[in-house]
């Protein structure tokens, strides 16, 4: 199983959780006028509702990546993730993009200080060439 498939699940939790917090947004603001003491109120909650999901949905984060660390730990760094909603997922799948492009750029380097052909490697410098999905330009329409 590919790394983003196995971090579906988490992804899909962050999501919900960062729509639950924009729906409560409003009733938060009714009880907290404050804006530092409303970003402490959001922050809070959405760190239990990811300690929470991670807990009791049975999330693991660094497990999905084939890190082995103590199960607490994992729950911790996944409570952390779903609680920073899609941001934290782009984080990570930005790492691990970023990760496989450079094992791809050192096994090229290998090949070709072995004497091979080596081919052009996109090492993720230009994010629009790592985009797989290609559209297509829309016609200008004359006004």
């Amino acid at each position: 199983m590919d790394i983003p498939t196995a971090l579906a699940p988490a992804f899909v939790c962050g999501l919900a959780l960062q729509q639950l917090l924009e729906l409560l947004d409003p009733v938060i603001t009714l009880f907290v006028t404050n804006p530092l003491r409303k970003k402490l109120v959001t922050s809070i909650t959405s760190g239990l509702a990811g300690w929470a999901l991670a807990g009791l949905a049975d999330l693991r984060v660094l497990g999905a990546m084939n890190y082995p660390v103590h199960a607490y730990l994992d729950i911790f760094v996944t409570a952390l993730v779903v609680s920073a909603g899609t941001e934290g997922f782009n984080s990570i799948l930005k790492f691990v993009f970023y990760k496989k492009e450079e094992t791809k750029g050192d096994a090229v380097t290998a090949k070709a200080n072995a004497g091979g052909d080596a081919p052009t490697v996109n090492r993720g410098d230009n994010a629009a060439s790592a985009f797989p999905l290609r559209f297509p330009a829309a016609p200008v329409r004359p006004v």
